[in-house]
């Protein structure tokens, strides 16, 4: 009888567990609140200066469909795009492993894999083994040829350590 209560007792303060566990992670993702890129706050606080000049980071720019926003980190990117579409302001996001070709002129980012965002409203699809040359510009711009559908410049919002929560 003893050992069958005390399995009860482990039962219960497991089942216990597993609930604040799980209310731990839901409250976590409620706070931060990010589905996209477009979802994150990159408000500076005032004095705040971005000191990297490195490309890994979130950059956020112009293309011909709208506004981009990306987070480039060593070995990987997110894409997001915001568009209107028929008055309505749609996201698409997608992510891709990347390598960097730093022995070309320019230097670029090549996908390991596709880069595709959802196919609603404003979607896009960039093939594995394509490239995005870049050079960063004035000011720390950051220039980006998106597989020669079109050059963006972008501005960084924020290095990577920096945007953490």
């Amino acid at each position: 009888m003893a050992f069958g209560a005390a399995i009860m007792r482990l039962q219960r303060s497991t089942r216990l567990e597993s609930l604040l566990a799980a209310s731990f992670c839901i409250l976590q993702l409620a706070a931060c609140g990010e589905r996209t890129l477009w979802d994150r706050d990159f408000k500076q606080s005032p004095g705040a200066v971005i000191t990297n000049t490195e490309i890994t980071g979130y950059w956020e720019g112009d293309v011909y469909a709208g506004g981009v926003r990306l987070k480039i980190e060593p070995t990987s990117i997110v894409a997001a795009i915001k568009c209107d579409v028929h008055g309505d302001m749609v996201t698409s996001q997608g992510s891709a492993a990347i390598a960097f070709r730093t022995d070309l002129s320019p230097p670029r980012m090549v996908l390991q894999q596709d880069l595709s965002g959802e196919r609603q409203g404003c979607g896009f699809l960039f093939a594995k083994g394509s490239e995005f040359p870049y050079a960063f510009g004035p000011q720390g711009s950051l220039k980006v040829n998106f597989a020669g559908t079109g050059v963006s410049e972008l501005r960084k919002l924020a290095d990577l350590d920096a945007a953490k929560h």
